[in-house]
């Protein structure tokens, strides 16, 4: 099975990257292929800061869907509309964010079932392992189905110390820095999919009301967290009154009143997530990841009933 990915490669005036630009789509063919093109292609060559690493992501997109495309370009901005709902493999992002126990490396290369290609992350320790993992699947899936299968394997498999939100549309993976270690293990096979999503059946995304809210055509049939933001709330992120520090929070506010409350932690964090990325991850870049789920936090601290209103 030829497997593509989106890479996410376009400089900013600054000299960081703009992991909001896809600057190529590429293909490997098949898993040992892909693994090479992850851990030596893609990675950093020199030593670069976090904001100047390559992003991918597991699949496709139709930029002709953009709004903004233009043929010339050799970048453009990634968007929902165009995204095609095929993921070709699976990536994990291992945070340890939650007491003991963690999930470690060791973990990893003693009882992981299935073929993966992984590297340590930039904020790596020994005392705290943080690491992604791209894993082995059978066929493609989409959206909804790495959403089951994220949420089963960090139950059963990753001792709930992966990011949940990671098979979220607004998500991307960062690429291994220059210094990062890799592990590899290609000789256990693919994940049945089938076979796992067989289990998946109490894994579901919550299903809202989202009216007068446009949600992704290739999205329609799930939930997609960002479906409470809309391109107008995008475009005000962007070049809107009030610095990124008060916009921000302007629109998690937004996303929180419109869902009534109803949205879990991580459903901000994927909404904010998608919200900085529109104007390339400036929040985080320059207030850093404290401040950002400070603000998500503040947000989700407003009564929903509270009458809060701003003209943009």
């Amino acid at each position: 099975m030829t497997l593509h990915l989106s890479v996410l490669a376009s400089y900013r005036k600054d000299g960081d990257l703009s992991l909001s630009r896809i600057t190529t789509q590429t293909s490997a063919a098949d898993f040992a292929d892909l693994a090479d093109l992850i851990l030596n292609t893609l990675r950093s060559d020199g030593t670069k800061t976090k904001k100047q690493l390559v992003g991918f992501i597991p699949t496709r997109f139709n930029k002709t869907k953009h709004a903004e495309f233009t043929p010339w370009r050799k970048d453009y901005w990634r968007c929902k509309e165009g995204e095609v709902d095929e993921v070709y493999f699976a990536v994990f992002d291992i945070d340890n964010n939650v007491p003991a126990p963690h999930y470690t490396i060791a973990d990893l290369q003693q009882s992981f079932p299935f073929s993966y290609a992984a590297y340590e992350t930039f904020t790596s320790t020994p005392q705290r392992n943080k690491f992604r993992i791209v894993m082995e699947l059978s066929r493609t899936i989409t959206r909804n189905e790495f959403y089951k299968i994220t949420s089963f394997m960090n139950e059963h498999v990753f001792n709930g110390q992966a990011d949940a939100s990671m098979s979220d549309a607004a998500h991307y993976a960062i690429a291994p820095h220059h210094g990062a270690t890799s592990y590899q293990n290609l000789s256990l096979g693919p994940c049945d999919v089938d076979a796992m999503l067989a289990h998946c059946g109490g894994y579901e995304r919550k299903s809202f009301d989202n009216s007068g809210v446009t949600v992704a055509p290739s999205c329609a049939d799930t939930y997609d967290p960002v479906s409470w933001i809309t391109d107008t709330d995008l475009d005000y992120y962007r070049t809107g009154e009030r610095g990124h520090w008060q916009r921000l929070f302007i629109l998690c506010v937004r996303a929180w009143k419109r869902s009534e409350g109803r949205l879990s932690y991580n459903d901000m964090l994927t909404i904010a997530n998608h919200i900085d990325m529109s104007d390339g991850g400036y929040f985080v870049r320059t207030y850093g990841n404290t401040a950002f789920t400070k603000r998500i936090k503040e947000a989700m601290q407003t009564p929903v009933t509270q009458s809060i209103e701003w003209s943009i």
